[in-house]
């Protein structure tokens, strides 16, 4: 009976192969069961054998008292004897004899002899001949029957084996004999033929064996004892030596034997099939473990065994193995042992195993097998394949109580290569797919029972030299592979950010590669957790100076290429990976990627934007298919350049969400290229040329037809400085100190539109400063885009031709009339443009300005100079007509050198046309009384009140007209200003004036007017000097010098002159009237008529125009140099007589008022009339 362990051994070594799973008594008997089998029956047979001789020689002995009868009937009286002593010997069993002889004393021979069983007469026992030799001195001189030797000749013998174990010679009886013989004879079997019946039960037929004994002897050791030799014949096996020794008296009993150079082939296959028959159940299964751990397609071109002996049944899977072996067994035998004591050894050499499962044949196989009673031992000591060795064993104790045993095994250079994949098991099959491995690898360790009752690896060591490598999530080709693996300790290990926890039931491999990965030496380490379909696996390598080239883009798989082709991604970095596989079924491996970049470059194909000099810091996650960004520093030209950011693989298609930083960015076309359309289109109408710092966030869905979205977002704005700009729609030379801007196309507050918001604009030109705050620039998705500025200011603008320039054409010629003097700001302003990017509709604008004007000049028909104050601006340009209106507030302004204050009131101006004022007053509509005062423009001159109304004509060749009216005008005031040397010059002044003209030529303004002074300290004015001295030397006494009672004057304007209808100087002393003009440049021409102060007599008309003693004063020269010359005058012509006539001046009496103009007719025609195409009339007429 084999031992519990060694059953225990059986079950669970081989669980995987359950045609291995049978009882350990029977698989220990299959070992040496042939010649244990031979020992049982031999020992029955030869006790049979050696009594029937003996009984021979005794009847013989008896006889001899009767020699006579005994001569003649010698023969068949021994023979009769030998009948009957045998049937006392073995009841149950008949002898036959042929014929029996008497060799003289030397002994006799017995020829035919068998042995039948009595009671079904079946044959167990045939001899051709059997000779006994005696020891003929001892019968004749002491009368003893020594048999010296028994010679079996020519014999057939018919052993069976029952279903319960014991031998057919076992159940007959044996009688010892009751005369014994004092000595063992040698006994020689010649020619000997074993007919071996093997019954197994069920339905299982039995095994018959013909076992052929060349000789067979048995020499007596002692009186009691025989040692014996001989050879037998197995079929298909060879030639079985045979040796032992029996000691009758003891019992005890050893058999030895060898079989050398047996031939492994199928016959001895099927002489084991026919001793064991349950071995082909075994051999069944052991198939069925074969197809299922090997592919199909493996199992369907398998090659034929051969003479092969096929361990298995199914010549397709079953392992083959040729080869010669050495039998050697010795079995032992005592009465109170139950269980013989034996011993069996197999040596292996020369052998040949090829299996489906090793893609290699091994060749000179030599192995040991040792088996006896408490202990099983197996060693490979040799098997060489493709230059691969694998030696290994396996050894333990098989008693009750032994220990675990225990395998090892040690492979050198064992092939790796796509030989060996389609042997694998589908998960195996992944993995071996999933890096590709070649090379050669060696491992060695032991195989021990663990505490658990598992058989488990211990004290692995590995080593994988000369490989090649290429994960398939990574394909970078890996060369000069070194692998150094070794197993752990089996213990309990806590849990560590890079570990998982393990127990001492988890098998722990260490692993160090190094290689060569494309051309770079790289380091891994890692470990290896339970090796199998579950394992759990995590590897860290790491790779200095890896170039980012073609070889790195082909390695990633079609995610990753399309993420770094993106990118365009190029330099040198320093990588770290990580692998981990999680435990379970299935499970993939997982990339984790860490690389420092370095001397790179980088363009993303949706924000193509040279980043050189680049160093970053990268990470991916293949199990969340994660990139992250980080910091990403770098330049473009001058500018420094600074990211982050992540790409997301899950959900797919994925999604890049970048930011970049730039410092000191040029403004240039590889940035104007990296913008989308819309941004595109807001670059050109503001055409920058300089720097700027910005923040671009940059949004990408990675499927096909997805542009990214790029957004300047507000809380990281961009800065633009140091910046020229020429805006298209305002095309204005400026400098930009500092501008900052955010575009956030999927602003919300845009409703769809590319949204850009200006938060602040401070730039420059020529000095002059503008800023802007809190603007915006707006493009729709059909094309329109408008600009619009808030809190526009500027100060000390000139407005010269560049600002001019800068307006549209119809703007130009309005603006021409403000001429390049002085200084024009901006102070919280508006300015709003509009238009499309295709450029098939003119701009349109729309503003509220609030403009300070600086001593400037502006023409609105006549020259208004030293102009300081504000004027608003609210208008419209739709592409093709100017609307403007505005309040106008200027402290201080002169005209025709004539100073002005507090000027305010309302104006408007179109492309055609500029109102100062009221409208009204240039139309028939309404009485000039009747005009809303607050609607004209008014003005404060020399401490009196002006209003003030114009209409210019803006087209080319157009007309202007000027009404204005002054009232309580100081004449003081005007000295104090313009003859500061007169300080007596007094009166209060009111007049009303109208002015025509066309362009600003002076000898083009046309008009009139009335002026009236009362009371009139007109006596300073050089011209009134003039005249009064001329009267002294008329001898008229004028007493009062220092003032008129008043003075009034009508005149018309024409000829760059005044012309003077009519002047009156009226006073208490001395009155005149006068006539003539006044240039523009101050050249008089005056006559004056005067005479003494009212008489009674004068009072008359009539016989006033009858005196004489009027006087005329010719008044020419300049205003501040005039010349005077004196005519008396006896009587008057018919022409002085009507202009004289009229002048009754009193003194005393009211003062006559203006004719001031009820009404002013227009003479241009109105918006409507030029629309319908009307000519312009030429000239204005003012009615009274």
């Amino acid at each position: 009976m084999v031992g519990t362990e060694t059953r225990r051994f059986c079950r669970e070594f081989v669980a995987d192969f359950p045609c291995l799973k049978h009882d350990a008594r029977q698989s220990t008997r299959n070992t040496a069961d042939l010649a244990d089998d031979l020992r049982h029956g031999c020992m029955k047979f030869l006790p049979v054998l050696k009594w029937m001789i003996f009984l021979i020689l005794v009847a013989a002995l008896a006889a001899s008292g009767g020699f006579v009868y005994f001569q003649n009937h010698k023969d068949q009286l021994v023979e009769s004897e030998i009948l009957k002593r045998f049937a006392e010997v073995a009841p149950e069993l008949k002898l036959i004899v042929g014929r029996t002889t008497l060799n003289g004393t030397r002994g006799a021979t017995l020829k035919q002899v068998e042995i039948r069983e009595k009671a079904t007469d079946r044959p167990l026992f045939r001899a051709k001949e059997l000779t006994v030799d005696i020891d003929s001195t001892r019968l004749l001189e002491h009368q003893q029957v020594i048999v010296d030797k028994i010679h079996l000749t020519s014999a057939d013998v018919l052993l069976t084996r029952e279903v319960d174990g014991r031998w057919n010679w076992q159940k007959y009886e044996f009688r010892p004999p009751k005369l014994k013989s004092p000595a063992l004879p040698a006994i020689i079997m010649d020619d000997v033929a074993v007919q071996l019946t093997l019954k197994h039960g069920g339905n299982v037929p039995a095994a018959r064996l013909l076992l052929r004994e060349s000789r067979l002897q048995a020499i007596p050791k002692s009186q009691h004892a025989y040692d014996f030799d001989g050879a037998l014949n197995l079929p298909g096996a060879g030639m079985l030596r045979l040796g032992g020794g029996w000691d009758l008296q003891s019992r005890q009993w050893h058999l030895g034997g060898k079989m050398l150079n047996v031939q492994a082939d199928q016959q001895l296959m099927q002489l084991a099939k026919a001793t064991a028959p349950q071995l082909n159940d075994q051999l069944t299964d052991l198939d069925s473990a074969i197809e299922r751990a090997l592919p199909p397609r493996q199992t369907a071109n398998a090659a034929s065994p051969g003479a092969a002996l096929l361990i298995g049944n199914n010549g397709q899977t079953a392992p083959q193995f040729l080869g010669m072996l050495d039998v050697f067994f010795n079995v032992a035998g005592a009465p109170e042992n139950s269980i013989p004591q034996f011993q069996l050894m197999v040596n292996v050499k020369n052998g040949r195993l090829e299996t489906p499962a090793i893609p290699i044949a091994l060749t000179n196989v030599k192995a040991t097998f040792f088996r006896d009673n408490e202990s099983l031992t197996f060693k490979l000591d040799e098997a060489t394949g493709d230059n691969a060795t694998i030696t290994g064993g396996f050894e333990m104790e098989t008693r009750a109580d032994a220990p675990p045993g225990q395998a090892w095994f040690d492979i050198k250079r064992f092939p790796v290569d796509a030989r060996l994949r389609p042997l694998l098991p589908p998960r195996a099959q992944r993995l071996f797919d999933g890096f590709q491995p070649k090379g050669v690898v060696s491992v060695k360790g032991q195989i021990r029972r663990h505490p658990s009752g598992r058989w488990m690896p211990v004290n692995v060591v590995a080593d994988f030299e000369e490989g090649t490598s290429e994960y398939h999530r990574f394909r970078y080709p890996v060369k000069n592979v070194f692998a150094h693996v070794v197993q752990r300790p089996y213990a309990n290990r806590p849990a560590t950010p890079t570990e998982s926890g393990t127990t001492v039931d988890d098998m722990i491999l260490d692993v160090e590669v190094s290689g060569i990965a494309g051309d770079l030496p790289f380091t891994s380490t890692g470990w290896w957790k339970n090796p199998g379909p579950k394992t759990e696996t995590r590897f860290e390598l790491a790779v200095q100076n890896f170039p980012l080239d073609s070889r790195f883009r082909n390695a990633l798989n079609d995610k990753e290429l399309s993420v770094v082709e993106n990118l365009n991604l190029t330099g040198m970095a320093n990588v770290s990976f990580v692998f981990h596989r999680p435990p379970g079924l299935d499970q993939p491996t997982h990339v984790y990627a860490d690389a420092q970049v370095f001397n790179s470059r980088m363009r993303f194909s949706k924000f193509p934007y040279d980043i050189e000099d680049l160093t970053a810091h990268l990470t991916f996650n293949s199990a969340t298919k994660h990139w992250k960004f980080l910091e990403l520093n770098g330049r473009h030209g001058e500018g420094r350049i600074r990211a982050a950011g992540s790409f997301r693989g899950q959900p797919e298609p994925g999604v890049l969400d970048l930011q970049i930083t730039a410092t000191k960015a040029a403004l240039d076309s590889d940035l104007y290229n990296v913008l989308s359309k819309p941004q595109q289109t807001v670059w050109n109408l503001i055409n920058p040329s300089g720097f700027c710092d910005l923040t671009a966030k940059i949004d990408w869905t990675a499927g096909p037809g997805h542009s990214p979205i790029v957004t300047f977002p507000r809380d990281s704005p961009v800065r633009v400085y140091n910046t020229k700009i020429r805006p298209t729609p305002f095309p204005f030379d400026m400098t930009i100190r500092e501008a900052v801007l955010s575009f956030d196309p999927n602003d919300v507050r845009a409703a769809g539109n590319q949204h850009c918001e200006i938060r602040s604009f401070q730039a420059t030109h020529e000095g002059a400063e503008i800023t802007a705050k809190n603007c915006w620039a707006d493009i729709k998705p059909n094309g329109e885009w408008q600009v619009h500025f808030n809190n526009l200011s500027a100060d000390n603008l000139r407005p010269d031709d560049q600002l001019r320039a800068a307006l549209p054409a119809s703007w130009r010629e309005t603006m021409g009339r403000v001429q390049h003097v002085g200084v024009v700001s901006l102070t919280d302003s508006q300015m709003d443009f509009r238009g499309d990017t295709s450029g098939e509709r003119n701009t349109t604008a729309k503003w509220a300005l609030n403009v300070n004007l600086r001593d400037c000049m502006v023409n609105a028909g006549l020259d208004v100079k030293h102009v300081h104050g504000a004027v608003t601006a609210n208008g419209t340009w739709d592409g093709f007509h100017l609307k403007n209106t505005g309040e106008i507030n200027v402290e201080t302004a002169e005209v025709l050198d004539m100073p002005f204050t507090n000027i305010h009131g309302p104006y408007s101006l179109n492309d055609v046309e500029l109102v100062l004022g009221s409208r009204q007053v240039f139309e028939r509509q309404k009485l000039l009384a009747d005009i809303d005062r607050s609607t004209r423009m008014k003005a404060l001159a020399y401490g009196g009140e002006l209003l003030l109304d114009a209409h210019v004509d803006l087209r080319e060749g157009g007309r202007y007209q000027f009404f204005t009216e002054l009232a309580n005008a100081r004449l003081e005031s005007y000295a104090a200003r313009h003859i500061p040397d007169q300080t007596n010059l007094k009166g209060v002044v009111t007049a009303w004036m109208s002015l025509e003209g066309t362009g600003e030529e002076a000898r083009d303004v046309t008009g009139k007017g009335q002026l009236l002074i009362h009371p009139a300290a007109l006596y300073e004015i050089p011209v009134v000097v003039k005249l009064l001295g001329s009267l002294s030397q008329l001898r008229m006494n004028v007493q009062d010098r220092t003032a008129f009672n008043y003075a009034i004057l009508d005149f018309e304007v024409a000829d760059e002159a005044f012309w003077f209808e009519r002047v009156d100087l009226v006073g208490e002393s001395i009155s005149l009237r006068g006539k003539g003009t006044v240039g523009f440049a101050g050249a008089v021409n005056l006559d004056f008529y005067s005479r003494p102060a009212r008489s009674r007599a004068a009072a008359i008309p009539f016989i006033s125009g009858l005196f004489t003693n009027w006087a005329k004063i010719e008044v020419r020269g300049t205003t501040s140099r005039p010349q005077t010359r004196v005519e008396p005058t006896a009587r008057l012509n018919e022409g002085l007589k009507l202009f004289l006539q009229p002048f009754n001046p009193n003194p005393g009496g009211p003062v006559p008022g203006l004719n001031t103009p009820r009404n002013y007719q227009r003479t241009i025609p109105n918006l409507q009339q030029r629309a319908a195409g009307q000519p312009r009339q030429a000239v204005g007429v003012v009615t009274e």
